[in-house]
């Protein structure tokens, strides 16, 4: 790399040249030029010792060289070796070289980079593509029972009263595979549960907005996504519960149904907490809860 070939410019300052050369005729210029510009494409190093070489190498003759040479002679550095060279060309010959030297180790690093990129690129597609044939993922394995037909009329996803929007399509999203739903272990993440929820929500309200969860969403799952992780049976009830916690609190059965519907975070908090209710409700172990408040309120007009 030291030897590397430098294809940049030769740098010139102009003041400083002008004050070490103001001495010099036009003539003298020009061959004080020719001799610089030969230096830095030749190394910095030539032989002063060959007049005929060195002439050739200037494009002027011997005697043009032998009447110049002394008016520029003390600009260069002579070696026992027959070579000179010129101190601050030398230096910015070995400034460029090393710029050169780094610029050739940034391309290689980049190559590089974009090669593993496009290795793991590919790695994680095929992972990506395997996590959602898998039969552990998240959305299959809650593939669970619908809701009863009730309560399939209270989601709006199907019977005479359709949501806006495409409803098949909207389960489509749900019941299917997502890859940012079934993590590549197959196990229940917080996450992964607050996404679905939010796939859940559109399903109920298509006009909605997405829902943008914050952190702390993630902390309320925590205790069901452990229990999903230890029974399979757990896991296959997480979707049924959320649809069944929209059709409930769309039927006003319970105290803060309007907030449950009206704000998607306080609906994924409830879900949470109220998880061992529904499921038992959904597998008929308790009597649904009592109705405390009217079904159709603002809130419910608003999003449906």
């Amino acid at each position: 790399m030291a030897d590397a070939k430098v294809d940049i410019f030769m740098p010139l300052y102009i003041s400083d040249y002008d004050r070490d050369t103001a001495d010099l005729s036009f003539e003298e210029h020009g061959f004080y030029g020719a001799i610089l510009r030969a230096l830095w494409t030749r190394g910095g190093v030539l032989q002063a010792n060959d007049k005929q070489k060195l002439s050739r190498l200037l494009r002027t003759d011997e005697s043009t060289l032998a009447r110049l040479w002394p008016s520029v002679e003390r600009f260069f550095v002579f070696r026992d070796d027959g070579t000179f060279h010129q101190k601050r060309l030398t230096l910015e010959l070995e400034k460029a070289k090393r710029h050169k030297e780094i610029a050739v180790e940034r391309a290689r690093k980049g190559g590089l980079a974009k090669a593993s990129s496009t290795t793991q690129s590919t790695t994680q597609s095929a992972t990506s593509s395997t996590a959602t044939s898998r039969p552990q993922a998240l959305l299959e394995v809650c593939s669970s029972p619908s809701p009863s037909p009730s309560q399939s009329r209270d989601l709006g996803v199907s019977g005479s009263n359709p949501p806006l929007g495409d409803p098949d399509q909207t389960r489509a999203r749900v019941d299917g595979p997502h890859p940012e739903i079934s993590p590549p272990n197959g196990e229940v993440t917080a996450w992964g549960l607050v996404k679905l929820f939010g796939l859940v929500r559109a399903e109920a309200f298509p006009a909605a907005m997405p829902w943008v969860a914050p952190t702390r969403s993630t902390e309320k799952a925590e205790s069901v996504v452990t229990a999903a992780n230890d029974d399979p049976a757990v896991c296959a009830d997480i979707l049924p519960t959320m649809r069944l916690l929209f059709a409930k609190a769309k039927a006003g059965e319970y105290e803060k149904s309007s907030d449950i519907l009206g704000s998607s975070s306080f609906g994924f908090g409830a879900w949470c907490s109220k998880f061992t209710d529904l499921q038992e409700e959904l597998h008929g172990v308790s009597a649904p809860e009592p109705k405390t408040a009217r079904p159709g309120g603002p809130i419910y007009r608003r999003l449906a």
